[in-house]
């Protein structure tokens, strides 16, 4: 799977690097994940979603966790 978006700014905010740095870090571990794996299993989703939220208190993660 690739998915790739691309955005220029000329003068990002200091805010933008950090939410892109912490996303970029998301998805590299769980396409890793998968990747070794062929799928992202329920329990490993749950143990993602959990050190995410403690390691990015600040992003909202919500919407990634009504995965069914």
């Amino acid at each position: 799977m690739r998915r790739a978006v691309a955005v220029e700014i000329e003068s990002p905010p200091p805010e933008l690097s950090a939410v892109e740095e912490a996303y970029r870090r998301i998805v590299e571990e769980a396409a890793a994940y998968v990747s070794e794996r062929g799928r992202l299993e329920r329990e490993k989703h749950s143990e993602l979603y959990r050190r995410f939220r403690e390691l990015y208190p600040w992003l909202h993660l919500s919407s990634w966790s009504s995965r069914p």
